[in-house]
């Protein structure tokens, strides 16, 4: 009897250690592939720490800047609690960064966070070095998520509009786009290049699938820069065949802003309801910079898309002299 009893003691024993060892294995495997493929089921929830307060204004406001409304909400000084974060868990604002635009990227956080909107904020590198800055940034501003693209790297430096590695970067978005919405997730998508002055939550409040800025009038010009996408029957179609299309298009400099606006105009999805996102509230650059007298009739920006602004050099350089650039 003593000789069985040590005999089960000693296979029970083996036992639990292999299972140990088993689920040791089992977590970091699983680990590894969550940063992997974590794209296909982003973990949403925030990261939420104790903020530390955000530096200063870097840039002062030059004597002709134009502050875009006398009532917006920037602070220096803003915090977002565990509370406000979770006001919005079923809205992402997504992002995508390389390092050759890492540092529009950081402005732009920068204004969302002076908001203080508090949304919660994915954004998609697709370099190592972008990753590793921006994971820094996650204890000063709560919502912040930082996550490796699930594809290959690309090229580091900044690309020119319509080029074949700017094209072969951007068509990977409505991708990660899909991946939201298929597990119920609106999703507000935005390139970097955008600087937020109040929270843009409130105008999107009524019922519609997708909600974008139009560069032109009577004729369909979205722009896919900063589009806010509903979960709907409608949008996941849409955002289906501008991947289907995109993918038949094997040719890189076919641009994924192309293939949208060509998809709605031959209204190959009928009932789709776009609202058409007010000018005045959202202007692109070549209104709020290059048309003359624009900027003075219409001071109540909400967020500004510096589009028709060409190249990182260029981009700064107008974020520097009208005063809104934060880092």
């Amino acid at each position: 009897m003593s000789f069985k009893r040590s005999h089960t003691f000693a296979f029970t024993l083996v036992s639990g250690c292999c299972l140990l060892v088993y689920v040791v294995f089992y977590l970091e495997l699983m680990g590894n592939h969550r940063e992997l493929n974590d794209i296909e089921g982003l973990s949403l929830r925030s990261r939420l720490t104790v903020p530390r307060p955000a530096a200063g204004v870097s840039a002062s406001l030059a004597g002709h800047a134009v502050i875009p409304s006398s009532n917006n909400s920037w602070s220096a000084n803003s915090a977002c609690t565990q509370a406000d974060i979770e006001r919005r868990s079923a809205t992402v604002v997504l992002t995508t960064t390389n390092a050759g635009y890492l540092d529009v990227t950081e402005n732009m956080l920068e204004s969302i966070k002076r908001t203080r909107a508090c949304p919660n904020i994915t954004v998609i590198a697709e370099d190592e070095p972008s990753y590793q800055r921006l994971t820094q940034r996650i204890q000063s501003q709560p919502g912040l998520h930082v996550q490796r693209s699930p594809l290959v790297a690309t090229v580091w430096k900044s690309t020119k509009l319509h080029s074949r590695d700017f094209n072969r970067l951007v068509r990977r978005r409505p991708q990660y786009i899909l991946n939201l919405l298929k597990k119920g997730y609106d999703v507000l998508f935005l390139d970097s290049d955008n600087v937020w002055f109040k929270d843009p939550f409130k105008d999107f409040q009524e019922s519609f699938d997708i909600a974008m800025h139009n560069q032109q009038v009577n004729i369909a010009e979205f722009c896919v820069g900063f589009a806010y996408y509903r979960p709907t029957e409608n949008t996941l179609r849409l955002v289906t065949e501008w991947l289907r299309l995109l993918d038949k298009k094997k040719h890189p400099k076919t641009g994924e802003q192309t293939t949208m606006n060509k998809l709605i105009s031959r209204k190959l999805i009928p009932k789709l309801k776009i609202k058409t996102l007010n000018e005045t509230n959202y202007p692109d650059g070549k209104k709020y910079f290059r048309q003359a007298g624009w900027r003075e009739a219409h001071s109540d920006t909400t967020v500004l898309h510096l589009s028709f602004i060409f190249g990182h050099d260029a981009k700064v350089a107008k974020l520097k002299e009208f005063g809104f650039w934060f880092i």
